[in-house]
């Protein structure tokens, strides 16, 4: 975005307030989705069980979006607000609280640097080997859900990875409780309720995979990337030039904010990292042309007529 452009909107982004009251019905809204879905996985009835499995998503996605905000410290007006309700929010959206908070403001600080964002694939084709780019391929092809799974794993549930961006011991403990923090429910459900509960949910996690998959990457996939350069006099991308590495998925308005609670609003988001998703559909009409905003049907058909590999590893332009 130009900057007069951006400057224009961001005096209009000053007027928008967050506000306590919204992120509580928000919150109240999650939860009571999360009991329906609950309730429908646990039944005895197979009927229920089935009417539960494509819930999950919403269910999923409220939760990542919850997490998101709190994760920068904007869902509520208190720190410590945010982290319960974070804390909370990595249960069911299957993300660390505290590795996703850590990993997640390092890649708005980097992003557009593939050696230096650590949620981002590197554009060198050397780094994946002949059978991995068989495989990513014939995934993406056929919708096999491989990468949303890969990246939780590389990003966020590997120690190995995550602890080495935590400075001090305190923020290591931290990690490591986030972690067993966010598994124990599920110990517990599938102790007390075994195969009645893991199988229903194994099910909804597999269906929210299959929607996950192409959400996931076509927030930053098949962009050119920099390499980080220390003598650079500003080393770091400014938001307002982060549509250049950035989509945006355009939803119709009832899936965006039922299922995905705004969270499809990324180039948006990359504008102002610190205003809350509740406000973000009304910056729309303030960006009617926003760079690299599609529509979810013309990314889904495009993207698939790219190879995974090339997708995860190169740059182009996805267009109709």
């Amino acid at each position: 975005m130009n900057k007069n452009d951006y400057l224009q909107l961001k005096e209009k982004v000053k007027r928008l307030k967050n506000s306590d009251l919204i992120a509580l019905w928000w919150l109240v809204r999650a939860s009571l989705l999360t009991i329906t879905w609950l309730y429908l996985l646990l039944s005895n009835h197979n009927i229920l069980n089935i009417l539960g499995i494509p819930l999950g998503v919403a269910v999923v996605f409220n939760w990542v979006s919850i997490l998101h905000d709190c994760g920068h410290g904007h869902f509520f007006s208190k720190n410590w607000m945010n982290t319960i309700v974070g804390l909370t929010a990595s249960i069911f959206s299957l993300l660390p609280f505290e590795q996703w908070r850590t990993i997640h403001n390092l890649h708005h600080r980097w992003t557009g640097y593939f050696d230096k964002d650590p949620t981002a694939s590197g554009p060198n084709k050397t780094m994946i080997k002949e059978n991995q780019r068989k495989v990513v391929d014939f995934a993406w092809k056929y919708w096999v859900p491989i990468f949303v799974i890969s990246f939780y794993v590389r990003s966020f549930w590997n120690p190995f990875f995550t602890l080495q961006f935590s400075p001090t011991i305190k923020k290591k403990a931290l990690q490591l409780f986030c972690l067993l923090f966010m598994i124990m429910p599920y110990i517990i459900l599938c102790y007390f309720f075994g195969m009645n509960f893991l199988i229903p949910f194994l099910l909804s996690t597999f269906f929210t995979l299959f929607i996950s998959d192409p959400f996931l990457l076509s927030q930053h996939t098949y962009f050119e990337r920099k390499y980080y350069n220390e003598e650079d006099s500003h080393p770091t991308i400014p938001p307002r030039k982060q549509d250049e590495y950035t989509r945006e998925i355009i939803f119709p308005p009832f899936i965006s904010n039922f299922v995905f609670m705004n969270f499809n609003f990324h180039v948006l988001h990359h504008f102002f990292p610190s205003l809350p998703a509740y406000h973000l559909p009304g910056l729309i009409k303030w960006t009617p042309k926003a760079t690299n905003r599609q529509n979810w049907t013309t990314w889904v058909i495009e993207a698939k007529k790219i190879q995974g590999h090339k997708l995860l590893m190169s740059h182009g332009v996805i267009t109709p």
